[in-house]
């Protein structure tokens, strides 16, 4: 038996930054696993919309939901995230927003840089995300069995508790230099205890 917590999903990660725009530095994810996502405006690629709920079309999909941060070196010209089409946004746009969690290393950063008036050099994007495991059929597939296995084995033992597993990338740079600015820039403001690190 392969615990969720066990699934590789660095693979999965590596294929969607692949193709990632210049422009992009650095990025969150925050997803959770659900059985049935909803497919009512978006869907995989080999899959069907089901806007009207339509019962001889499927209602869901197994995939993920959750957020996603961006963060670019200048204002992109559009303001959809360009790590493909695979990845389903919804509500979001410009600015930070709350970190689910408490903010982690992506707060910290923001909060340091208001600290020295340079908002104008961060430029963040947030908007709500889903993932269709069938569009990630090779490495997302996995993550599916070992949850479904999961929930058998938690039905049967009547504990529902540990039925969602929530895989998150928190605050991956893509841009090492920036990595190290941003640290650097944590570091002299959490010395003035202004802020704290995690």
């Amino acid at each position: 038996m392969i615990l969720r917590e066990q699934v590789d999903l660095d693979p999965w990660f590596d294929e969607i930054i692949a193709n990632k725009p210049d422009n992009l530095i650095g990025l969150q994810l925050e997803l959770t696993y659900h059985e049935a996502v909803s497919n009512s405006h978006s869907c995989p690629k080999t899959g069907v919309r089901n806007f009207g709920s339509h019962s001889d079309k499927p209602m869901s999909y197994p995939g993920m939901i959750g957020r996603i941060w961006l963060r670019y070196r200048e204002p992109p010209k559009t303001f959809m995230h360009p790590i493909g089409s695979a990845l389903h946004t919804g509500t979001g746009g410009y600015g930070s927003y709350a970190n689910v969690g408490g903010g982690g290393k992506w707060g910290n950063v923001t909060l340091a840089c208001t600290k020295e008036m340079r908002t104008q050099k961060l430029h963040y994007y947030s908007y709500d995300c889903k993932v269709f495991i069938d569009d990630f059929k090779e490495h997302l597939q996995p993550l599916a069995d070992a949850y479904e296995e999961q929930f058998l084995i938690d039905k049967l033992m009547r504990s529902y508790q540990s039925t969602i597993y929530n895989p998150t990338y928190n605050y991956y740079y893509l841009d090492k230099d920036v990595e190290k600015e941003d640290q650097e820039l944590i570091e002299r403001w959490n010395t003035n205890n202004l802020i704290t690190t995690n």
